[in-house]
């Protein structure tokens, strides 16, 4: 996956304000994630929202095995949709955690019993997320956590944030157009189709996510009703 320094590096190569293998300077990386915000702004007032995966990390609290997860919450950060892969760190090793459902977490008889965590699970509630680590921590152990979120602003460019393909080539191409003015640079056409094409890539993609969830309850409630009627 990309991140935001490389998605913004190539955006400048794109409209020649770099050479390849040419490093921008701190100023104009700075400019361009300013315009990089901007889009990002644009894209999530039409409906279209960017998807990408944020490592971040935690300091757990010695006999506390739930946490929130959203602005005020216990972690402060932007809630997120889903935690893809966590681990703890325990001095100078890393141990894998487990990342588990709600039916299999509910199935763990004792959960106060006490250890490194070994499983988390994630329960995406609004406006606050919450995790439930098992087991529950008996040290204040260092939780490192990667999880997607829907992303409207990036306050470091070298922060731990990565686009998967689809939005990465989109973010690239719109960007590059936005930008071309501001450095003096005409954009080509084929830079302008590419980035007109992925954008309504992205509409589609979002349109799709939306819809999803609809098209499932339906499904249940149409399955529920022919069986209990036979």
């Amino acid at each position: 996956m990309a991140s935001v320094r490389d998605v913004i590096r190539s955006s400048l190569r794109k409209i020649g304000a770099v050479a390849a293998g040419e490093t921008p300077t701190a100023a104009e990386e700075q400019d361009a994630l300013k315009a990089f915000n901007s889009l990002l702004e644009n894209w999530f007032g039409e409906g279209v929202v960017v998807f990408a995966s944020v490592k971040e990390t935690k300091t757990l609290t010695a006999s506390d095995a739930e946490y929130t997860w959203g602005s005020g919450g216990d972690i402060t950060t932007t809630r997120p949709n889903e935690v893809l892969g966590a681990f703890i760190r325990d001095g100078t090793t890393d141990h894998p955690i487990d990342i588990i459902g709600e039916r299999q977490y509910r199935g763990i008889s004792d959960k106060s019993t006490e250890g490194r965590p070994e499983k988390l699970f994630y329960q995406p509630e609004y406006p606050l997320g919450k995790i439930y680590l098992y087991f529950t921590p008996n040290s204040a152990y260092a939780l490192h956590l990667w999880s997607r979120k829907v992303l409207a602003e990036v306050t470091a460019i070298a922060g731990d944030v990565a686009f998967p393909p689809q939005y990465k080539r989109a973010i690239e191409f719109n960007l590059a157009v936005d930008i071309a003015p501001e450095w003096g640079r005409s954009v080509s056409p084929e830079i302008a189709s590419v980035a007109r094409v992925s954008y309504d890539r992205l509409v589609a993609l979002n349109a799709a996510r939306q819809l999803e969830p609809v098209a499932i309850e339906a499904f249940k409630l149409s399955r529920r009703y022919s069986i209990e009627n036979g």
